[in-house]
């Protein structure tokens, strides 16, 4: 009965591995809105939100970023 248990949860672990690399997942898409000049507001917190952003060929583009993931700042020691 143990080994049917192992067996049953390392297929779950295989299949969330498997998921979780290949699996297709949603990304947050942006256009950039301007005519003369395109500006895309993006946050840093453990990842890039939106993921992705689409910009229009020829007009220059301003992003900005705001991190809030305060875990990758850079800490002095004293």
């Amino acid at each position: 009965m143990a080994k049917v248990i192992v067996l049953l949860v390392g297929l779950l672990v295989i299949g969330f591995i498997v998921w979780w690399f290949f699996g297709k997942h949603t990304t947050q898409t942006v256009q950039a809105q301007g005519d003369q000049e395109q500006t895309v507001a993006i946050e840093v917190n453990g990842g890039y939100s939106p993921e992705q952003v689409i910009l229009k060929q020829g007009i220059p583009a301003v992003l900005k970023f705001t991190r809030k993931d305060a875990s990758s700042e850079v800490q002095e020691k004293s």
